[in-house]
């Protein structure tokens, strides 16, 4: 199982590792973002400017990163106390079956507890079968239809 893995904060020394699973991720949805060290560095920089919203967290084992989660809270009229929203979730294939996303997922959902915020939502692109069977195996549920328009890539 997931024994000696450790779910921490991202903090900036990460972000090889986290590159190299975010371009593991790409590489089964074909997402057709630029996944660069540059982009997600500088991405990163602004949210470590505003960590009350965005949250990142890592799973390390032996010193390694081996898994990533990445979450906005943010509030409505509908939730005012705030909804947490998991954005990406990427395990190492070689560690996956292994407990590690249930721990990172376990980590936003203390956290969300912990603020009393109202709900976590999770958002994953409908060809992603595997990681819909995934939260739904977590408790998530089909509550909603979140819609988009991708205005750059």
């Amino acid at each position: 199982m997931a024994n000696g893995i450790i779910i921490r904060t991202m903090q900036e020394q990460d972000i090889k590792e986290v590159t190299r699973l975010m371009l593991q991720l790409d590489g089964e949805i074909d997402s057709g973002h630029c996944l660069s060290p540059a982009v997600i560095n500088s991405t990163f920089a602004v949210m470590r400017e505003d960590s009350r919203r965005y949250r990142n967290y890592v799973a390390e084992n032996d010193g390694g990163v081996i898994g990533f989660i990445s979450s906005v809270v943010y509030k409505t009229f509908f939730h005012p106390e705030g909804t947490a929203l998991i954005n990406e979730l990427i395990v190492d294939r070689e560690y996956r079956g292994r407990g590690i996303g249930q721990k990172l997922i376990q980590k936003i959902l203390t956290m969300a507890r912990e603020e009393k915020l109202n709900e976590v939502e999770v958002s994953t692109w409908f060809e992603n079968k595997k990681a819909i069977a995934f939260y739904r195996k977590k408790g998530f549920t089909d509550e909603s239809l979140l819609l988009g328009i991708e205005l750059s890539k």
